[in-house]
């Protein structure tokens, strides 16, 4: 099976998993985004907000991702979760007003710091 990857708003993004309904979907981002961004802060994202794109997104399949033979395999409506690469920079604590968000990078950096 080949890697599949998109762009969504000038990100990568890898297929990380398929699901045959919404709600079975979101369960499955949670599950990437748990295995993938710990400590992830899911409130930092989205219109007005830190960054306008989650690391971890659930789309509709399109017709012609429906031609992929690991979509056709799944009954019913495909629902494709597209993740960043492991390793990619998010947010773990959102900013406010007051103060910048906080990155993992920026956690990491300070622990081999110190």
């Amino acid at each position: 099976m080949p890697k599949r990857t998109r762009k969504i708003a000038g990100e990568f993004y890898e297929l990380a998993g398929i699901a045959p309904s919404y709600q079975l979907g979101q369960a499955e981002l949670v599950a990437v985004a748990q295995a993938r961004f710990a400590g992830l802060d899911w409130f930092a994202y989205g219109n007005f907000r830190d960054e306008m794109n989650a690391p971890a997104v659930v789309q509709h399949a399109t017709d012609s991702q429906k031609k992929w033979p690991e979509v056709m395999a799944v009954e019913g409506d495909a629902y494709l979760i597209w993740a960043r690469p492991a390793g990619t920079r998010y947010i773990i604590k959102a900013g406010s007003y007051d103060r910048k968000p906080v990155y993992n990078a920026e956690i990491e950096n300070e622990k081999e710091a110190a």
